[in-house]
């Protein structure tokens, strides 16, 4: 089950929390703690180091936790703009 969101900042670097949080609560937290602006230079954060995390603890990038929710039969709120169903990314609009 998925039970959060997560944002890597590069390769060594790791910002988790729980749902309800949004990947912006992330982003908000890793720039208070470092004081650095976002995006930080130099520090990859888009396409797979946005993701999710499951109940073991294990990360998932966005097409992988929409499979996994699929596979665990985890709820979607069904809302209009999301339109892809089981097909695509996971967003956490799409969970909570």
């Amino acid at each position: 089950m998925i039970v959060g969101v997560a944002v890597k900042f590069g390769d060594f670097i790791e910002v988790r929390m729980p749902s309800p949080n949004r990947h912006c609560h992330c982003f908000w937290h890793f720039a208070e703690v470092t004081g650095l602006k976002m995006p930080p230079t130099g520090l990859k954060t888009g396409g797979e180091n946005q993701g999710f995390y499951t109940d073991k603890g294990i990360y998932l990038n966005r097409f992988q936790a929409m499979k996994h929710a699929k596979r665990c039969k985890q709820r979607l709120i069904e809302h209009s703009d999301c339109k892809h169903k089981w097909n695509g990314p996971l967003f956490s609009e799409d969970l909570w």
